[in-house]
């Protein structure tokens, strides 16, 4: 076996990663124990593959993904030495492939930017729904392309406004010491989902950037708009006007 390619799996769901093996990429079992363990083999690279509630994986459970994380069932947990990139069944292509195949984009988009392929990168991004773009967008400043995450954010922002996006464009911005895009932020969070804590947060960038007295009394007349406050929101009119009324005094 030294002159194979030896890759271990985790399934979540054993028959179709069996049927995918065979029928996608053309390998053939050569051994199986029931519903919980096969070998599979194509030319000199062989694979095991186990159900995750398979005891195989008792010594490995605290490495593995939930269930739940791994798109439609396949993680690689362990590829065992001489593995040819180039020329054996895991190069880039076939991994990219075998991460669409398997809905794990996170790891696509991880490995497209790896590899510098930025514009696939920003397509796959694109596709996802929202819970998973910002963890994506995270990648994309990991591989140090924050110009493209924040690219990203704002044009989800275009098509779908939410709060969570205007939130991690605040906080992009402030690790950044752009003060001025995340007083932005702040304020259109703000008339988003208008909170005590965010109207702190109002106050104390734009005292910074001496812009407070321009802004209060902006802010003031979208607090009296009584229609403009959520149902949920942790402060009352009659609280604002008196945040407001204090400042005034001072």
């Amino acid at each position: 076996m030294t002159r194979a390619s030896w890759v271990e799996l985790c399934v979540s769901n054993f028959e179709q990663s069996i049927t995918w093996f065979e029928n996608v990429l053309g390998f053939h079992v050569t051994a199986r124990d029931a519903n919980e363990y096969v070998e599979l083999s194509r030319d000199e690279t062989f694979i095991q593959l186990a159900a995750d509630d398979a005891p195989y994986w008792e010594t490995e459970r605290s490495h593995l993904l939930s269930p739940g994380q791994r798109g439609s069932g396949v993680e690689i947990v362990l590829l065992v030495e001489n593995i040819d990139l180039e020329k054996e069944m895991l190069d880039d292509e076939a991994y990219l492939r075998i991460c669409r195949e398997t809905g794990r984009t996170s790891d696509l988009v991880d490995r497209l930017l790896n590899l510098g392929r930025i514009d696939e990168a920003m397509k796959e991004t694109r596709r996802v729904d929202d819970l998973a773009f910002l963890g994506l967008a995270d990648l994309f400043i990991q591989h140090e392309q924050d110009t493209i995450a924040e690219h990203l954010v704002k044009t989800r922002i275009q098509e779908k406004p939410a709060l969570h996006f205007l939130e991690w464009l605040q906080k992009y911005y402030g690790d950044r010491g752009n003060f001025g895009a995340e007083l932005e932020m702040a304020e259109m969070s703000f008339r988003a989902q208008p909170l005590l804590n965010r109207y702190r947060e109002i106050r104390n960038l734009a005292g910074k950037l001496n812009r407070w007295e321009m802004l209060r009394p902006n802010l003031l007349a979208f607090v009296e708009q009584g229609k403009n406050l959520s149902v949920g929101s942790s402060i009352s009119l009659s609280l604002e006007k008196l945040l407001f009324a204090c400042d005034a005094s001072r």
